[in-house]
């Protein structure tokens, strides 16, 4: 044969080839299409009720779902016909993300997909690590859905912008109807612009619960004059400096729960705490203070300055020195009925051993005015834990009571704590990795 007609021959070859391909990628199609078919007549659930088998869908999605072949719900389309038009029609499936970054060049189609499938159902999105703006454009375009907001800074290297990097710069000046809950955490002190801060808590009216944690705020902005969080019930600040200049009128009437560490206002501005409470008024029944052995940490006088509270009736100390314990047990022994009425619950988690070392002038100072705060709050109280996280050796320097009998508070007082006991009230002194009260005996 010719070169000509070899050539010719090999032309016609490579078309039946590739003709037969085609022909194989079509046998192969329908025969998926079949597989498919034969799954959901032999699925049990293809036949289910779609309430039931959207239920049992529902129950096997993680907390956090994630995008991917290999996670919930998206593993739910590759499996049958059936299960896909089951997954596609529950917009529950859909309604929680949680992105960590960094994400392949396409992900944002992706997440297109998802959050249309979410069908316009309140939105709940984690967000982790350095974020791509244009994922954030896509999830701003779905802002009028978005009821929970985390963002988490995992790394250690904060960026410049802190929370408008964070955001992509691409929050959309419009209200945010149905954001409710918002959560900015940092692995270490992250720091953030106030301005985004507050331009993004402005447009979101029906903000129920704001958590700020390891996050301090810089910038001369702050909220704007007269600002008032009208639906706010959680307030969590664990950094620094929130409110900035105290021209600052951020109020929150209606807050039932606050955790603060005395950091995050301005250490040029003690009282911003005192004013911010004072101009709320609000009904406060529960209170969580987080000390992190800075500056001013040994002065609890701020407590007493915003009283009476007459709500107040849960106090959480996180790390407490042993003046901030005696300061809050002379607030204690000062009369229910004009301060602190309604009070009902302590709790401590001690790290400093010296609180309540087993020395007399520590025992004095501690264990006594502890004593006599719990004698005159008895009627009202209910609980009474101090926590130690110390992990080995425990915390208090050894077990309350001994095995010999012998006791490391006076004897009138370990009578006081066990009547508490006998009479229903929750009082425990011990370590929270072992659970075992050390105001009890050893077993």
């Amino acid at each position: 044969m010719s070169v000509q007609e070899l050539e010719s021959r090999l032309a016609q070859v490579s078309i039946d080839i590739e003709r037969q391909k085609e022909v194989l990628k079509g046998l192969e199609y329908d025969k998926s299409l079949i597989q498919r078919q034969l799954n959901s007549l032999r699925d049990p659930v293809a036949r289910l009720p779609l309430e039931l088998s959207s239920d049992i869908f529902l129950r096997c999605l993680g907390r956090k779902p994630q995008v991917g072949e290999r996670y919930l719900p998206v593993l739910l389309l590759n499996i049958c016909t059936a299960w896909t038009n089951i997954a596609v029609s529950v917009p529950a499936l859909w309604h929680r993300i949680e992105i960590r970054f960094p994400r392949h060049k396409s992900f944002d189609k992706a997440l297109e997909k998802w959050l249309q499938r979410a069908g316009g159902r309140p939105l709940h999105i984690s967000l982790h690590g350095t974020i791509d703006p244009e994922v954030t454009a896509c999830i701003w375009r779905y802002s009028a859905s978005i009821k929970q907001l985390d963002i988490f800074f995992e790394d250690e290297e904060v960026p410049e912008d802190g929370i408008h990097h964070l955001l992509g710069g691409t929050m959309p000046k419009a209200p945010l109807p149905c954001l409710q809950n918002i959560h900015i955490r940092g692995a270490y002190d992250l720091v953030c612009h106030r301005s985004p801060l507050s331009e993004l808590v402005r447009w979101a009216p029906n903000l129920v619960d704001l958590r700020l944690e390891n996050a301090s705020f810089i910038g001369t902005e702050s909220f704007d004059e007269h600002f008032v969080l009208r639906n706010l019930r959680h307030l969590t600040c664990t950094g620094k400096d929130l409110m900035g200049s105290t021209s600052c009128s951020l109020s929150a009437p209606n807050l039932e729960t606050l955790a603060l560490s005395p950091s995050i206002f301005d250490d040029s501005e003690p009282d911003a705490i005192i004013s911010f409470l004072q101009r709320s008024l609000p009904p406060l029944r529960e209170l969580k203070v987080f000390f992190r052995h800075r500056a001013g940490d040994d002065d609890f006088s701020w407590f007493e300055s915003c009283m009476p509270m007459a709500t107040l009736s849960h106090l959480e100390l996180d790390s407490p020195t042993r003046p901030i314990l005696n300061q809050l047990f002379a607030i204690l022994q000062q009369p229910p009925s004009s301060v602190l009425p309604a009070f009902q619950s302590l709790i401590v988690r001690v790290v400093d051993r010296d609180v309540f070392a087993a020395r007399p002038n520590h025992l004095q100072t501690n264990w006594k005015g502890l004593a006599r705060a719990l004698t005159i709050r008895r009627s009202k109280l209910r609980t009474v834990r101090f926590h130690s996280e110390a992990r080995g050796e425990g915390f208090f320097e050894s077990r309350i009571v001994l095995r010999d009998g012998e006791t490391l508070v006076p004897p009138d007082i370990l009578a006081l704590f066990t009547g508490f006991l006998d009479h229903g009230t929750d009082i425990y002194f011990g370590t929270e990795e072992f659970g075992e009260n050390l105001l009890l005996p050893p077993s």
